[in-house]
């Protein structure tokens, strides 16, 4: 029994993920960084998988099953359908915080 696609892709993209796909604007080259989420088992599977829908593994968290992509925004689909993938999530950058450290030569910011 296969999925309906838009079902699969309700469950397995987070919002804004599914808001770009839906968009219909999706340049064959434009690259986008995906995280994909998979039980650890299935890393080595998608990290093939990646680089046969022409992206990269940027760092993977093999413990928790989560690899950080580059992948083409067109292949978007070919991941979401795979059964290994539970989730795909739109990379997004945020500063967690800073704390002050004490050094031989006093306290200096660092980021972590």
């Amino acid at each position: 029994m296969t999925d309906d696609i838009e079902d699969v892709f309700t469950r397995k993209m987070d919002a804004p993920l599914l808001q770009l796909y839906h968009a219909g604007r999706l340049d064959p080259a434009a690259q986008a960084s995906i995280v994909i989420r998979c039980d650890a088992a299935h890393v080595d599977h998608l990290t093939a998988l990646v680089a046969t829908v022409g992206g990269t593994v940027r760092h993977e968290i093999r413990a928790f099953g989560v690899l950080a992509t580059s992948i083409p925004l067109t292949s978007i689909a070919a991941l979401a359908q795979d059964r290994r993938v539970r989730a795909l999530e739109l990379e997004q950058e945020f500063e967690i915080g800073s704390v002050w450290a004490a050094s031989g030569h006093g306290a200096a910011p660092v980021a972590f």
